[in-house]
């Protein structure tokens, strides 16, 4: 008597496709934040280099922090997910989309703090003031919401992000880690 199933299988070869994009375009989006005449921002630190990763120069405006100094610099990122990070097969679906757990780790003498929201539209929505979102630095996460195609203009789908340096923590090293983590089902 079957029952339809097998014991063992194995399949032929098949193609992948892997494109890479620039930070600012890939689908998790790391950007330089707007300073659109409705929000301020230290976004003149964010620049890019030839392969479309960002990058933070704290010398740009200057020739550096002080000694014994602690600096913040305010919006100076922001993370969003476009379009479904993970739902590639609903891309143009009006469910794409979902919320996402956004957590950023860093070096010594560097962290990340969330400092606001923006919604669908890119408006601001909030002002969270400095709290970390690195577990290491007593932060924790938070969550946004992709810009899928059935967003909505309510939706908190852009984390505007400030970056605080402690000169004296400084390590010789500098690096940056930026996780998202879907916390919906793909739809």
């Amino acid at each position: 008597m079957g029952t339809g199933a097998f014991s063992q299988a194995a399949s032929g070869k098949r193609d992948v496709t892997v494109t890479t994009s620039s930070d600012e375009n890939a689908m998790l989006q790391l950007k330089e934040a707007q300073d659109d005449d409705s929000w301020g921002g230290d976004s003149g630190f964010v620049s890019y280099d030839s392969d479309g990763k960002i990058q933070f120069d704290i010398e740009t405006n200057g020739a550096g922090v002080n000694p014994d100094s602690t600096y913040y610099f305010d919006d100076i990122l922001e993370i969003g997910v476009e379009g479904g990070l993970g739902s590639a097969t609903n891309q143009n679906s009006a469910n794409t989309g979902g919320q996402y757990e956004i957590t950023i780790e860093s070096a010594p003498g560097i962290a990340f703090y969330k400092s606001g929201h923006k919604d669908f539209h890119g408006n601001v929505t909030d002002n969270d003031g400095r709290e970390p979102l690195d577990p290491v630095d007593g932060g924790s996460d938070d969550t946004i919401n992709s810009r899928g195609k059935g967003s909505s203009a309510s939706q908190i789908t852009e984390l505007l992000v400030g970056m605080r340096v402690i000169e004296d923590d400084l390590a010789d090293d500098l690096w940056v880690k930026i996780n998202a983590k879907r916390l919906t089902s793909v739809q």
